[in-house]
């Protein structure tokens, strides 16, 4: 993607990934899924319960304070 924006003409000053903490969560309940056979089309779509979700969001906005300031490895 930064090669694309370049190309086009932007200066990329700063360049990172994000949702880094969650992101391994995601990998192992995908995986977690398609091992018991799920239909691919539904793999990852389902909504966790709102107590869980209220959580994963706090964590995701939580990333906000990283960004710019460390380039997060992976997400």
């Amino acid at each position: 993607m930064e090669l694309v924006l370049r190309e086009a003409g932007f200066d990329v000053k700063y360049a990172s990934y994000y949702n880094t903490i969650l992101f391994p969560l995601a990998v192992v309940q995908r995986v977690m899924q398609r091992l018991k056979k799920s239909n691919p089309a539904q793999v990852g779509t389902a909504m966790p319960p709102r107590l869980v979700n209220a959580i994963f969001r706090g964590i995701f906005a939580s990333e906000r304070h990283v960004l710019g300031r460390l380039p997060l490895p992976f997400g």
